[in-house]
């Protein structure tokens, strides 16, 4: 999910099993809609509630959309990325993430996952939504 802050800033992580900074995302749980999912996602790797505006795009390209896990296993996602408006922290997360923090467009990590960068990119222009990509 893509989450900006009043400032529009955006929410990134840093994810514990790579190090590397992503938007926050998860797997969807039976009976879940995928909104609830994103809410719940970022409610668990964050600690930020979190307002769903609308449908940033549906992810599926190969060449961002495949990950690599430290463990050797090799997959390849489709992702649903919401856009979001960050409503209250509640200083709570799971150990997914070793820290979260709100970066500027002009600021954002060297160490960003494939995965983050077109989406990021999409949110930032002005083209009608939602991408498929």
């Amino acid at each position: 999910m893509l989450i900006r802050d009043s400032e529009g800033r955006i929410l990134l992580q840093r994810r514990s099993d790579t190090g590397w900074w992503g938007l926050p995302g998860g797997h969807l749980n039976p009976g879940e809609s995928l909104s609830e999912c994103a809410a719940r996602e970022v409610m668990e790797e964050t600690g930020w509630r979190v307002e769903v505006i609308g449908l940033l795009g549906i992810y599926s390209d190969p060449e961002f959309q495949t990950h690599t896990y430290p463990d050797g296993n090799v997959v390849q996602f489709v992702a649903t990325v919401f856009e979001a408006l960050a409503i209250e922290n509640t200083g709570t997360r799971d150990d997914e993430s070793l820290s979260v923090q709100f970066f500027s467009q002009h600021e954002l990590p060297e160490q960003l996952m494939r995965t983050s960068r077109p989406q990021i990119a999409d949110a930032l222009s002005t083209v009608h939504r939602p991408f498929i990509r």
